[in-house]
C-alpha cells in the first residue's frame, strides 16, 4: 500500500512540474522571460545575435517590466550595439549591461525608475546617455570604467536627478552623482550648491585636468577620485580648493582617493579685495627692499557666484620667470622676480621641494596682477627649492589660466 502511494505522489510531482515551468519562464524572439510575483514579466537572458536589441513590450499580452542581474552580459556582448527598452519598463537591475564591449547607443524609455549597481558598467564604447525624468533610482558605480563617456543629460521635468548637459547631479545640485570620463574640456567647476561629491564621481579622467571645489563641499565618497583599471593615465593635475588648508582638511573623505595625494591641491579662499593699480616705477631687478608685505591673496576682485553660462576659450600669456636667487646676508631667504603682463587679474606661484610640485611639499600663493617679485622666508637651510608661476584672468567668476612658466632651482645656504 505505501509503495503503491508512493508511486502515484511521483506521477502527481512529475506532471505538475510541466504546466508550472511553461508558466514561469518561456523565450519569445530570443528573449528568455521569467515571470515575477506581481505577475509582469523579466527579462533574464537573451540567447540571439543581433546588433540592435528592441526589448518587447510584452508577452502574450502580460507586460515586460524589469531586466534582470546580469541579463545581457558575459557571452552575449559581443554582439550587440544598441538597446532601447519598452515603454513598460520599470527597473534595470545590477549588472544588467556589464561588459558590453559593443555597446555604444542605448535609448531608456520614460516610465523607468530604477537602475542597479554597475548597470552599464565597463560599456567602454558608450559615448552619451540620456535619463528619463521619472528616474528615481540609480545605484553604484553605473557608469564606472565607460572610458568614453562624454555627457550625462536628465529629461526634463525630473524629480530626482538633474545635469549641466555634461555632469549627472541630484535634482536640487546638493550631491554631484557623476562627471563623465571623457567630457570635453580640461577644466570644471563645481555649484557653490554641492555639498557632496559621490562615489566613483571623478573616475578614469580622460581629459580634464583642472578642478574647481567650493566650499560648500563637506564630504567626498569613496573612490570619487581613482583610477582603477585605466587604459589611459589620468588627468587631472591641479585641484583648486575654495577655501583654506584648514577647511580642506575638514572634508570627510572617504576610501579609495588615491588620486588626491598625486594631485596638487590650491587653497584659494576667494576675497574681494581690489587690485592694486600699475606701478610703472616698480624694478623687479631690485632685490635689496624687503617685500615681506606682499600680500599672497588674490589682487583680483571675484564673483563670488559661479557662472551658469558657458564662457569662450580664453587665452592668458604665460608670464616669464626671470630668476630665482638667494638674498645675500639673509641665508634662510629666496626672491623670485618676473615680467608683468598686461590684462591679466593676478599671478598664482608655487614654492615646492618637489621638483613635481607634489601637493604635500608645495605652497601656493596668489599675487597681485602690480607685482613682479616675491619673497619666500623662514626657509630651511642647505635644501633645494623648486619655483614656477603662470598668469590668471578672471571673465564672469571664472578664472582661466595660462600655462606654467619655466621652473627654476635654488639652494638656500
Amino acid at each position: 500500500m505505501k509503495k503503491s502511494l508512493s508511486i502515484i505522489l511521483s506521477l502527481i510531482m512529475l506532471f505538475s512540474a510541466f504546466p508550472v515551468m511553461s508558466a514561469y519562464a518561456v523565450t519569445f524572439n530570443d528573449f528568455e522571460l521569467s515571470l515575477k510575483s506581481d505577475g509582469t514579466y523579466e527579462v533574464t537572458r537573451y540567447s540571439g545575435n543581433n546588433a540592435g536589441l528592441n526589448i518587447p513590450e510584452a508577452y502574450n499580452g502580460i507586460p515586460i517590466t524589469s531586466i534582470g542581474v546580469s541579463a545581457f552580459n558575459g557571452y552575449t556582448t559581443e554582439y550587440y550595439n544598441q538597446v532601447i527598452t519598452p515603454k513598460s519598463l520599470k527597473s534595470i537591475g545590477e549588472a544588467a549591461f556589464y561588459f558590453a564591449d559593443s555597446l555604444n547607443n542605448v535609448v531608456l524609455n520614460e516610465g523607468l525608475e530604477s537602475i542597479g549597481d554597475n548597470a552599464f558598467d565597463s560599456c567602454k564604447l558608450l559615448t552619451k546617455i540620456n535619463l528619463p525624468s521619472t528616474l528615481k533610482t540609480l545605484g553604484n558605480d553605473v557608469f564606472a570604467d565607460d572610458v568614453m563617456l562624454s555627457k550625462i543629460t536628465v529629461n526634463e521635468g525630473g524629480k530626482y536627478f538633474s545635469s549641466d548637459s555634461t555632469a549627472l547631479y541630484n535634482a536640487d545640485k546638493t550631491k554631484l552623482v557623476k562627471y563623465p570620463s571623457a567630457a570635453e574640456g580640461d577644466s570644471y567647476k563645481i555649484p557653490y550648491t554641492v555639498s557632496e561629491i559621490s562615489a566613483s564621481a571623478f573616475t578614469q579622467m580622460r581629459y580634464l585636468k583642472e578642478l574647481t571645489i567650493p566650499l560648500s563641499v563637506t564630504k567626498i565618497g569613496a573612490k570619487a577620485f581613482s583610477n582603477d583599471n585605466a587604459e589611459y593615465n589620468y588627468s587631472i593635475t591641479d585641484i583648486y580648493f575654495l577655501g583654506t588648508e584648514e577647511e580642506w582638511n575638514k572634508i570627510t573623505v572617504e576610501s579609495g582617493n588615491d588620486i588626491l595625494n598625486s594631485v596638487t591641491v590650491h587653497y584659494t579662499p576667494e576675497d574681494s579685495e581690489e587690485g592694486e593699480k600699475e606701478d610703472p616705477k616698480e624694478d623687479p631687478k631690485e632685490d635689496s627692499k624687503d617685500d615681506s608685505k606682499e600680500d599672497s591673496k588674490d589682487a583680483s576682485k571675484d564673483d563670488t557666484k559661479p557662472s551658469e553660462s558657458a564662457v569662450k576659450k580664453i587665452t592668458v600669456k604665460k608670464p616669464k620667470l626671470k630668476k630665482v636667487m638667494r638674498v645675500k646676508g639673509k641665508k634662510r631667504v629666496v626672491k623670485a622676480f618676473w615680467s608683468k603682463i598686461k590684462g591679466i587679474s593676478g599671478f598664482e606661484i608655487q614654492f615646492s621641494t618637489s621638483k613635481k610640485f607634489k601637493k604635500s611639499k608645495t605652497k601656493t600663493y596668489r599675487i597681485k596682477k602690480s607685482k613682479t617679485k616675491k619673497a619666500f622666508k623662514k626657509l630651511k637651510r642647505k635644501k633645494k627649492y623648486y619655483v614656477r608661476i603662470r598668469a590668471y584672468k578672471t571673465v564672469k567668476g571664472e578664472k582661466h589660466y595660462s600655462n606654467w612658466s619655466n621652473i627654476k632651482t635654488v639652494k638656500t645656504k
